[in-house]
């Protein structure tokens, strides 16, 4: 049972010592104490299958690490379905899901921090002291929200005010289920059609408000053993789960530190090992045929792709509105910028350039609605300085996994593909093996490749130009950095205009398969003829898919004469000493001297010594 305690104004109290074992809010005692097992590199966890009543092994194990001082015990396997049910709240005109558990345990109704933040609910101050079993303090909270719960069910509004706190429980159902027959409930409206899967829960519906959310109507012996109760949500599940039963119980506490010093010895080892290629996932075949299937050249050479959606988007994974965090984000970037002038005139200078190369279009501020799903979405952006650059200062990231309004970002309805780029280590050991050598750097290697039309609407932003008084909204048009699945996608299309080359630039096929890590190429031949050859069929392969290599250098002026001097990384390269040395791939070389260093800036003298100086 857990009491709430209104306090009128917080008070001096001596340090409340917080109980070493994991705490959280469950129906009954609120007080929940996560078990673990005896001491084992691998442990098997049974699960619980509700249609038979019976416990099966789990098909794998996984290495738990437990910190120097652990607690083992192990208990009866009786486990019990505590109801949960998926809730709309309604905020700003929209309805949001969130997963609560009903708890008549509890006097008052709690709301997560997380969701509090997802949701962008305001909060006022009151002070409550959260106590559990015997009367223990288990939390003070002094933040409340107002809520406002809707079924779509009975069309019904309910407003209330429920208690932020950090965390309200673990996992629920704390115990994995195989998934039930639910033909046999398809009567039932289920509140949470996954109440078989362990997930977060987001509110807890205390006794405040379970008279206003009954309704009649209780059926027994669900599954055998489960109580099915009727709410404006629908129906849910709850009670015991039919299991045998443990009669052995055994507390012990061991000191231990073996265990995490065999993890930092075995990842000292793991770090000297060569790492093997993993097998491609389910996932990574679905990419690899999506973009053979829908991947296309245009007539002017350059490719267009779309981006890998997963397959439970839109049904199970859905977006939200995203425009009015997009709208924030930029106003918070213009109040920056306008501190920084020169800052300010260069970020404007990149975005402006979008428009120029017609790598963004402008559209309609309105976000794609249909059956209360978003099919649209936008991107925040800020700026990243690099001053050691010597082309881009300025750079512009676009943030493609802040969450929308539904808690889900565009990043995490798309599969982010296979990882095909050559080892940084080998790239660089290989260009060792040449005795001419030349590298060069694809200009803007992502925004070369278009993205479909019918997918631009993922890639929106918010950006306000020079004398206008308000923000537009615009859409990108290419594969941009920031979205999780665009490294893929340019590496992958850099391989196909390998394949789709080889019978013309037959030496280009090689370094754009081999001798390329994402944008930078570092190739060469034993002898001066076959290096020419290599870095003209190269940049002749290139620029046939649009792709313009920049920034070029070697360690012989014969492989450079017939660059044009725009491509080139420094004109002055090879003439003077302090103007052959460059970064490739992070590391310093110096192309007169054809040799790697490093640079280390000097440490300032200080008073004091900070985290965030160190």
């Amino acid at each position: 049972m857990l009491h709430i305690k209104p306090t009128s104004k917080p008070e001096a109290k001596a340090p409340v010592k917080k109980p070493t074992t994991q705490q959280s809010l469950n129906s009954t005692s609120l007080l929940h104490t996560q078990s673990l097992e005896p001491s084992s590199s691998h442990t098997r966890h049974p699960i619980f299958n509700i249609t038979e009543g019976t416990y099966e092994d789990s098909p794998t194990s996984s290495a738990v690490s437990y910190p120097p001082v652990k607690a083992n015990f192990s208990t009866n396997n009786e486990k019990t379905l505590l109801p949960t049910a998926q809730v709309h709240i309604k905020h700003m005109g929209t309805l949001f899901t969130l997963r609560a558990l009903i708890d008549q345990g509890s006097q008052k109704s709690f709301v997560s921090e997380k969701a509090q933040r997802r949701l962008q609910l305001p909060t006022y101050r009151e002070n409550f002291s959260i106590t559990g079993m015997g009367g223990t303090i288990v939390e003070n909270a002094n933040r409340v929200c107002q809520l406002t719960l809707f079924s779509k069910r009975c069309n019904i509004s309910i407003n209330t005010k429920a208690i932020v706190l950090q965390k309200l429980t673990s996992f629920l159902p704390s115990f994995q289920l195989h998934k039930p027959n639910l033909s046999e409930i398809k009567d039932l409206d289920l509140a949470d059609p996954y109440f078989y899967t362990p997930g977060p829960i987001d509110l807890v519906i205390g006794s405040d408000l379970i008279p206003q959310i009954l309704l009649q109507g209780v059926k027994h012996q669900v599954f055998g053993s489960l109580l099915a109760q009727n709410t404006i949500f629908g129906w849910y599940l709850s009670g015991p789960l039919k299991s045998i039963e443990c009669t052995s119980f055994d507390t012990h506490v061991v000191e231990d530190s073996s265990e995490n010093f065999n993890t930092q010895l075995k990842l000292f080892w793991e770090t000297e090992e060569i790492t093997e290629p993993r097998p491609p996932s389910d996932a990574d075949a679905f990419c690899e045929k999506f973009y053979q299937d829908t991947t296309y050249r245009q007539s002017d050479g350059r490719y267009v792709v779309r981006l890998p959606f997963k397959s439970e988007f839109p049904s199970n994974l859905t977006l939200g509105p995203s425009r009015s965090q997009a709208m924030k984000q930029a106003i918070r970037m213009e109040h920056t910028l306008k501190k920084n002038p020169d800052l300010k005139e260069e970020y404007n200078r990149v975005l402006e350039e979008y428009l120029s190369l017609d790598h963004m279009k402008s559209i309609t501020p309105y976000e794609i609605h249909e059956d209360g799903k978003c099919f649209s979405y936008y991107l925040p952006h800020h700026s990243v300085v690099k001053p050691d650059s010597k082309s881009t200062k300025v750079r512009v990231v676009f943030n493609a996994s802040k969450p929308s309004a539904s808690g889900t970002s565009l990043n995490d309805i798309l599969h982010i593909g296979p990882t095909l780029q050559s080892d940084l280590m080998f790239v660089i050991l290989n260009w060792r093996l040449y005795k001419y050598v030349f590298n060069g750097d694809i200009q803007k290697m992502y925004r070369q490749i278009l993205l479909h039309e019918d997918d631009q609407q993922y890639q929106r932003i918010l950006f306000r130009r020079e004398n206008d008084t308000k923000l537009t909204d615009f859409a990108l048009k290419t594969v941009t950095f920031g979205v999780n699945c665009a490294p893929y996608l340019a590496i992958r299309t850099l391989h196909q205009l390998a394949n789709d080359s080889k019978a013309s630039y037959p030496l280009a096929q090689r370094i754009l398969t081999n001798e390329t890590y994402v944008d930078d190429i570092l190739s060469g031949g034993h002898d001066i003829p076959s290096c020419v050859d290599s870095q003209t069929q190269l940049i002749q392969c290139l620029l046939s898919a649009g792709f313009p290599l920049k920034k070029i250098t070697a360690n012989h002026t014969e492989i450079l004469s017939h660059i044009p001097a725009e491509d080139l990384l420094d004109s002055d390269l090879l003439k003077l000493d302090c103007s052959s040395s460059t970064k490739t791939l992070g590391i310093q070389w110096h192309a007169l001297k054809d040799s790697f260093s490093y640079s280390i800036d000097p440490i300032k003298s200080q008073t004091s010594a900070t985290k965030r100086q160190i």
